[in-house]
């Protein structure tokens, strides 16, 4: 019988396909455009007009890349906020791709 929160038995897989391929064609335009989106998503955060929902919003975006754990943490409201370490400011989309773009072995 599963257990709490394990709605398969032991030893079967509720996806046995596995994560299905990306396509080769939408993860090169994800790519090339990237650095686009990172510049867009800075322009916004530093955008002093901009509603303060799409600052969060972009802020949030980045840090989520940035700090994968942060993609985990829900504040209910109760007790203290949870601590994260702010990372350094990356100026430009350039410097972005050149810190955090996996590296490739030949």
């Amino acid at each position: 019988m599963p257990g709490k929160g394990t709605p398969f038995p032991k030893g079967i897989s509720g996806n046995p396909g596995g994560r299905p391929r990306q396509d080769p064609e939408v993860r090169a335009l994800c790519e090339k455009f990237t650095p686009s989106a990172i510049a867009t998503l800075a322009e916004i955060i530093g955008d002093k007009k901009a509603q303060p929902s799409a600052r969060v919003s972009a802020a949030m975006a980045i840090l989520k890349k940035t700090l994968p754990d942060l993609a985990s943490i829900e504040h209910t409201g109760d007790g203290p906020r949870p601590f994260a370490v702010i990372p350094e400011v990356i100026e430009t989309a350039a410097e972005w791709e050149a810190k955090f773009k996996p590296k490739t072995e030949h």
